[in-house]
């Protein structure tokens, strides 16, 4: 299943969902969906709350799930806005530094 409008990656929001409902790996579900959205290449992607349930995507699920539902339960149980904020300051704080240090 490939990532729609959006630049969301389906297949990891529902692998991280998987992970929390099987697993009980809140922690580590958590952590990895906090890393979207951010400026790096390591793990590009939107949060699934960027979903607008156009529906494109159910039409080409292999497995018939309710995709956009899925995509909207999953992101405010793994949302942690702490660690997103956080995550965010860091990347600001680390440019700047950089940018800085072309001066000195």
């Amino acid at each position: 299943m490939f990532a729609l409008p959006g630049e969301y990656k389906i297949p990891e929001v529902l692998r991280f969902r998987n992970l929390l409902e099987a697993y009980e790996m809140e922690d580590y579900g958590r952590f990895r969906y906090n890393m979207f959205e951010g400026e790096g290449h390591w793990f590009p992607g939107n949060f699934a709350s960027r979903c607008t349930q156009c529906g494109d995507c159910l039409p080409r699920c292999p497995e018939k799930l309710e995709i956009p539902k899925l995509l909207f339960n999953t992101h405010h149980r793994l949302f942690d806005r702490k660690a997103w904020l956080k995550a965010r300051i860091l990347e600001f704080v680390s440019a700047v530094y950089r940018f800085l240090r072309k001066f000195f």
